[in-house]
């Protein structure tokens, strides 16, 4: 619904809050307390990247 532009300002969560996750339009942003976190959403969840990153 967030790609379709019919809802805004969603964000997922784990009930830990560990980390977030906030969808919009064309990607989405993930928040992580620190790069151990983020490195394991990132080889946990490989369908949430982009197949065209931009090297930022």
């Amino acid at each position: 619904m967030v790609a379709d532009d019919v809802i805004a300002g969603v964000t997922l969560a784990p009930l830990d809050l560990r980390w977030l996750y906030h969808p919009y339009d064309g990607g989405g942003d993930v928040f992580a307390p620190s790069t151990s976190v983020r490195d394991a959403l990132k080889a946990a969840h490989p369908d949430w990247l982009s197949t065209h990153p931009t090297g930022m």
